[in-house]
């Protein structure tokens, strides 16, 4: 520090000695601060660490023109490797992705693909002696870049965005696949698009300098296949561009090449399939079949003499004489420096509980007289005179959302979730009853009920299983009768409501690329006519009541437009509000949309968006509970790593205040006394990764709390709908969770979940909505694979200014590398399975949440055995839901081979100390809330981790990753009365963690046996 600031002192010295004030020096200096400082490229601090390793993953390999080296990627950087083996050097440095090395033909350049510009992925030149590196191309994404045969210029892939996909080929979870062939000078310049978008999977000059290019035809799904679904069948074309300019095809082949090795023609190459070597020629229909090689994504380099092919696969390096056929393993080392931005680190603050703070105000209504209000807090509908206080309009105990008044007044409709079962109920405010109209359990849902002009008609959305279209239904109102009046597609939220004249509905659709507002007579026959055209999507749109105007949500964003000649376009839209967007709704009169802003009312006039805000009266009281006496219990000590004898354990306030003898201890005459009777308690546990509150699905939380999961961490559900719950755990002794929630998903443009979460597309939006997160409640922030590198890595910079940390996916090596570069606190499922990305891990610090019961046999297994499938699980799991994960099936002998190779690398992660997680993503088909959590415990203890370890995993380390280890996590003096109390030690089977008598949660006692009347 005082070398930087001295280097500030000159920077800014007026003494004529020291002239470093011109705007070039000046620039100098900023950069060598930049250095000093270890900042990152988007601006985070970093730092730095190395390691050995000898393995490698997914790299990509180029082959030094003296055929005495290779160059290839590893973990985002470029090495060096002598062609025999040995220690590999390292080329570049930094918190950057560089990758697909490809040497020019003299050996004095390399080009590689690299995000060092902020990008998704550009090309980038480095000259070999020097060092010096140089972009040639500023475009979204790029990649396998070929070298012309004079070393003058370079081909390459274009890669389209997400929106740019036609409907039907938009990718799902993993890469993209539709590029554009390109070609630019190795000085930048010349850049010209050879082909249109197709999915070509390589470039590559032939000897006679003309370029050519190969791409894919498929036969079966496109994009991500999933786990355990077989690849689509493929043909690889091969066409090249003529001296005219004329594009022909020059040969076919019914197979996938993946990386290959040219020979020198450039007319033919080698490439590795079937696990075997094979070879191709163009014009051929077939290839010639090598050698076996059962490397897998095998990527290959040939000596210039041609005799010998270097092959990277299976984390290793091999070479194979092709004169001998002899294939052997290249050993070798590499030290890998990294540099990372620190992750940052969210400690919990418990919320303030006397009384507690009302956090969240969700759908609130105006009644049609104006004189009072309708809203949902902590999970109930209240109803608050306009100046008045509010009260609690229905004394029960289920959840209350989307109310709406009837035309007149009298009545509202709203939607209920109690154990279970989901209702669509009308309250009548004369008699202070309720009837229930439309009811659903299971997997399903019935949300935002709303009535038709003449009161007769109750219209709402059903949704079912993640997938499934969502269905609009009409009730009438006297006689609960139904109909279906339409279907929504692409999981997008229609929010059906009706015309001035109750003759039609609106709703919000996505039938094509971008979501729209429709409007559908119902008249027999008729087809939904779209009344906007936008270029971005629009979310639960309403029309008002006078026809007037039509406004929908874009984020947590209001936009309006005057319905005026149609379709409506995105230039009629304004702005409206900047916050609100989950909640508004129109007033009965039209004249004004009303809408909460965390705990606040507010009404915005629609002419002159002259905006009033309403307290909310209402004060959450916090319940008393007794103090607890627990005796004769064996407590589970993360300290000594064993279970003590039998003792007591005393709660008051929430907290516990001690565990031992009861001797010479103060205990409260009205303390509640629970004889132990040698159970033991172990902590509370937490599921790592689930989702509580998407869109259209939303789980009983009673659940949870009987199956000892008294903390979340919740990985994506909408967090207005999140802070309800939170302000009801604190508010009642009902069986709520703690919730440790990102809220909404950060996603692209062309989102990979309907309309469920956010959808982020520039960096500014990645600033405004981080800050926005963190003042809504956010724990941290989750990115998915559908938002654009360049806009994740802003979110992750804005994010670690504000503190909060960032989750993502680990599915792949670049997911991984890139992740971790900018500073990722968790990655979550699938995960690394070779040394170098382990030990990444492992040393950034980065925890690891594997979800291993959506992948692999495992929960297939639980469900094939009956006795999973028990009084107690019926009880809390909708026999839909458990239907929807086909129980029964036996895996075949391959998915438990796999299953068991999956458990050893579990088991390895694990020993290489990266910090790993319990987590279900419950709310996915196939796991279950709950159950699902003791399940995966089960699986990391089959792995051959340690009970203890496994206990610590589910508890202690799920703290620590949520930044509460202070008041949660192990059962110490102090910290909050968490805890479960099973029949059975579960260090001696860890399958005893189902074993449960009694839940407490903050020192309020729950019997999962009498939470339920099922």
């Amino acid at each position: 520090m005082p070398l930087i600031m001295t280097l500030l002192k000159l920077l800014y010295s007026n003494n004529p000695t020291y002239p470093v004030k011109s705007f070039y020096m000046r620039k100098l200096f900023f950069f060598f601060l930049i250095s000093c400082l270890g900042l990152s490229a988007w601006g985070q601090v970093t730092r730095s660490f190395e390691f050995e390793t000898s393995e490698v993953t997914q790299p990509g390999l180029s082959g030094m023109p003296q055929g005495k080296s290779f160059i290839f990627n590893l973990l985002g950087h470029l090495f060096e490797l002598p062609a025999a083996g040995g220690e590999a050097t390292q080329l570049t440095f930094g918190p950057y992705y560089d990758s697909e090395p490809v040497v020019s033909p003299d050996g004095k350049k390399m080009a590689f693909i690299s995000n060092r510009d902020g990008s998704d992925g550009n090309l980038f030149i480095m000259d070999i002696a020097s060092k010096k590196i140089v972009k040639i191309t500023n475009e979204f994404m790029v990649e396998t870049p070929a070298w012309n045969t004079e070393g003058t210029a370079l081909a390459y892939l274009s890669f389209l965005r997400r929106e740019e996909y036609p409907v039907d080929k938009i990718p799902f979870f993993g890469a993209g696949d539709r590029a554009s062939v390109c070609t630019i000078s190795a000085t930048g310049a010349n850049r010209q698009q050879v082909t249109d978008a197709g999915n070509y999977v390589m470039v590559f000059y032939q000897s006679d300098g003309s370029l050519a290019w190969a791409r894919t035809e498929r036969k079966g799904p496109s994009g991500y296949a999933g786990p355990g679904m077989p690849p689509p069948a493929v043909t690889t074309w091969f066409e090249k561009k003529n001296k005219d300019g004329n594009i022909v095809r020059t040969g076919s082949l019914k197979d996938r090449t993946g990386h290959v090795a040219f020979t020198k023609l450039n007319n033919s190459f080698y490439y590795v399939s079937g696990k075997q070597l094979r070879h191709y020629t163009a014009g051929d229909t077939t290839f010639q079949t090598i050698t076996p090689f059962a490397g897998a994504g095998a990527a290959l380099a040939l000596s210039p003499d041609e005799k010998m092919i270097y092959a990277a696969s299976d984390a290793a390096f091999w070479k194979i004489d092709l004169s001998t056929l002899t294939v052997s393993k290249i050993t070798w080392k590499a030290k890998v420096k990294m540099e990372v931005a620190k992750p940052a680190i969210n400690q919990w603050k418990i919320p303030a509980s006397d009384p507690v703070a009302l956090s969240s105000v969700l759908t609130p209504r105006l009644s049609p007289d104006g004189k009072k209000w309708v809203f949902t807090a902590a999970g109930f509908l209240w109803e608050q005179p306009t100046g008045g206080e509010a009260k609690r309009l229905i004394d029960e105990d289920s959840y209350q959302i989307d109310p709406s008044f009837s035309p007149d007044g009298s009545r509202l409709v709203f939607a209920s979730d109690k154990q279970g079962k989901r209702e669509i109920r009308i309250f009548d405010f004369a008699t202070r009853q309720t009837q229930s109209i439309a009811s659903v359990g299971g997997y399903s849902w019935l949300l935002q009920p709303v009535w038709s002009p003449d009161g007769k008609t109750i219209l709402f959305q059903r949704s079912d299983a993640l997938g499934y279209p969502y269905t609009f239904i009409r009730a009438n109102a006297a006689t609960g009768e139904t109909a279906v009046v339409a279907t929504s597609e692409n999981n997008w939220n229609g929010r059906p409501h009706f015309s001035s004249d109750g003759n039609a509905i609106y709703y919000t659709a996505r039938p094509g690329m971008f979501a729209n507002v429709f409007k559908l007579s119902l008249q027999p026959g008729s087809t939904p006519e779209a009344i906007t055209h936008l270029k971005r999507h629009a979310h639960d749109a309403l029309v008002s009541p006078d026809g007037q105007w039509v406004a929908f949500r874009r984020n947590a964003e209001i936009w309006i437009a005057p319905i005026k000649q149609q379709p409506v376009a995105d230039e009629n839209f304004r702005l409206f509000s900047k916050t609100g967007g989950r909640s508004f709704a129109f007033t009965p009169d039209g004249s004004a949309i009303l809408y909460s802003d965390g705990n606040k009312i507010v009404k915005q006039t629609i002419t002159d968006q002259r905006i009033t805000s309403f307290p909310v009266q209402l004060k959450l009281e916090t319940p008393v509970s007794a103090p607890v006496l627990i005796s004769r219990v064996h407590v589970l000590s993360f300290q000594t790593g064993k279970f003590s004898g039998e003792t007591s354990l005393y709660i008051e306030g929430n907290r516990i205040v001690w565990i031992g003898d009861e001797k010479e201890k103060t205990i409260s005459p009205k303390a509640l006394r629970i004889d132990g009777q040698g159970k033991f308690a172990i902590p509370g546990l937490m599921d790592s990764h689930t989702h509580a509150a998407w869109t259209n699905q939303q789980i009983t939380e009673d659940r949870l709390i009987a199956y000892g999961v008294t903390s979340v961490r919740d990985v994506g559900s909408r967090l207005d709908v999140i802070n309800t719950l939170r302000d009801k755990g604190e508010a009642t002794h009902l069986p709520v969770p703690r919730y440790f929630a990102a809220g909404d998903i950060y996603e692209g443009l062309v989102p990979l979940w309907g309309d469920a979460f956010f959808e982020i597309n520039s960096k500014q939006e990645a600033i405004d909505y981080v800050k926005y997160s963190k003042a809504n409640g956010a724990s941290f922030i989750k990115v998915y694979a559908s938002l654009p590198w360049f806009v994740k890595s802003e979110v992750a910079a804005e994010a670690n200014r504000q503190g909060l940390p960032v989750v993502g996916h680990g599915i792949s090596l670049e997911e991984i590398t890139r992740s971790i570069n900018f500073g990722i606190t968790s990655l979550e499922h699938a995960g690394p399975a070779n040394d170098d990305v382990i030990k990444l891990m492992a040393h950034a610090g980065t925890w690891f949440d594997p979800t291993p019961g959506i992948f692999g046999a495992g929960t297939t297994l639980k469900l094939a055995d009956t006795a999973t499938l028990n009084k107690k699980f019926r009880t809390f799991i909708p026999e839909e839901e458990l239907k929807a994960a086909r129980p029964g099936r036996i895996p075949s002998a391959a998915q438990l081979a796999t299953w068991k190779n999956t458990l050893t690398t579990l088991k390895h992660i694990h020993d290489s100390g990266v910090n790993m997680l319990d987590g279900t993503d419950a709310l996915m088909t196939g796991v279950f809330h709950g159950p699902s959590v003791h399940w995966v415990l089960q699986f990391f203890s089959d792995a051959g981790i340690p009970a203890i370890e496994v206990l610590k995993i589910g508890t202690l380390h799920a703290a620590e990753s949520v930044g509460a280890a202070k008041d949660l996590g192990s059962l110490e003096s102090g910290k909050l009365a968490d805890l479960v109390l099973l029949n059975a030690d579960p260090l001696q089977d860890i399958k005893n963690t189902l074993k449960i008598w009694r839940v407490i949660k903050g020192g309020i006692v729950f019997d999962p046996e009498t939470m339920r009347t099922k």
